[in-house]
């Protein structure tokens, strides 16, 4: 079996999108004949050896960077003493330190810990005899750490986007670093030229990277984040009755979305009458305005699995992101869980790369800005008419789209 070094901000257990993108590549690429081997920073929880083996793979062995990463066999379902040592003096010190480098960082400020990181990471592949070596950005200074140690061991570098990097308003130069953009677009254009393979999340990045180096467009590869396999499509719980609809959301929302469905559920009673019963169900991080009433209810962090269940188990999905983050390049990964289900779906603000994704289909209402009228009728056509995908689709997208399928992609890439 072929060994990878799969070097990531994060990883498992944590449960934000980028450790979750590469926590899969590490649970299925065994099946393809890779060894995961994983370089991290410490996020203030870890794993059991227990814990990595039943949900990623008794072969995958975690590395953490920092100097004191903790108890590695702690409950990752409690908190590390090292969530709480942030003091206010830290955190001033951190931010000016910050201030100070960032105009002359690039491609962003993480650049310097990056570089300290290098001889660590370098005697990890050295013990490992990791045969390639993966990283996963953002922060996009990672990959010169990969560079660097693909250069001193002579092994392949893959080069992970998981969100774009001049594409994105988030990443690229603002204010007096715009003086150093060409710098930016050199440092893309290294990466491209000197790795093995560059891989993007995002579809319209593929396609800028494509045409900003089609000299090197073989060695640039699409691989979108997906659903995950275990995601059961048949409802567990109870499904809405004839005279009720369900709507759920998962994710960071707003009060914003809040207030535009009250108007939406106002326009339905208005509509449809008082012996339809109008369910809002959220599951995430409550919004500061959130109370729970006999419509709306906020159920805050839950586990994943029933979050899953909730949305095979809803009339109607929604998606509702605020301003800033629609400006954005990326995309809403909880789209693809979204889709695998088959039910209609209610975009409001979603990021170009999201459009990309949703215009097409009919089952879909995507809205630049909030429109409770839109929505509403949206919301009455789909049930009236039992909007969902077609099934020969529904199918397809479910076999392309299992996270297992993403790493059987990249193992592909990786033994080209």
């Amino acid at each position: 079996m072929k060994k990878i070094l799969i070097v990531s901000s994060t990883f498992y257990p944590d449960k934000t999108v980028g450790a979750i993108r590469v926590s899969q590549w590490a649970k299925h690429l065994p099946a393809f004949g890779w060894q995961p081997t994983i370089a991290c920073r410490f996020q203030g929880v870890t794993a059991t050896d227990e814990e990595i083996a039943r949900n990623i793979h008794p072969d995958c062995s975690i590395n953490y960077l920092d100097a004191n990463p903790g108890n590695r066999n702690q409950d990752s379902t409690k908190s590390s003493s090292a969530q709480k040592n942030n003091s206010l003096g830290k955190f001033i010190k951190h931010n000016i330190v910050k201030s100070l480098l960032e105009p002359f960082s690039i491609p962003d400020v993480s650049r310097w810990m990056w570089r300290k990181l290098e001889k660590r990471l370098q005697q990890i592949a050295e013990s490992e005899k990791s045969d390639i070596i993966l990283t996963s950005s953002p922060p996009h200074s990672i990959h010169s750490a990969g560079l660097s140690i693909a250069r001193t061991l002579n092994i392949p570098l893959i080069c992970d986007f998981r969100d774009p990097f001049l594409d994105d308003s988030r990443f690229r130069p603002r204010g007096i670093r715009k003086l150093l953009s060409h710098k930016f677009v050199d440092y893309e254009k290294q990466l491209v030229e000197q790795s093995a393979h560059v891989i993007t999340a995002i579809p319209g990045h593929y396609d800028e990277l494509v045409a900003r180096h089609a000299s090197h467009s073989s060695k640039i590869h699409l691989i979108k984040n997906g659903f995950p396999d275990e995601m059961d499509f048949q409802p567990a719980g109870s499904t809405p009755s004839e005279n009720e609809i369900v709507i759920t959301t998962a994710g960071v929302i707003s009060s914003e979305c809040v207030d535009v469905f009250k108007n939406v559920f106002s326009n339905l009673k208005n509509d449809l009458g008082n012996s339809i019963n109008l369910r809002f169900h959220h599951y995430g991080p409550v919004p500061e305005s959130a109370i729970n009433d006999s419509q709306f209810t906020f159920h805050g962090k839950v586990n994943h699995e029933q979050v899953l269940g909730a949305l095979v188990s809803s009339n109607v999905l929604l998606l509702f992101i605020d301003k800033i983050r629609s400006a954005c390049g990326g995309l809403s990964s909880k789209l693809y869980e979204y889709l695998a289900t088959g039910h209609p779906i209610v975009a409001i603000r979603p990021t170009a790369a999201d459009r990309q994704l949703l215009d097409s289909l009919d089952w879909v209402l995507t809205l630049d800005q909030p429109c409770p009228t839109q929505a509403s009728e949206f919301i009455k056509k789909a049930i009236r008419d039992e909007l969902s995908a077609p099934q020969p689709w529904l199918e397809q997208y479910r076999l392309e789209n299992g996270r297992k399928s993403k790493a059987k992609q990249l193992s592909q890439i990786l033994s080209l």
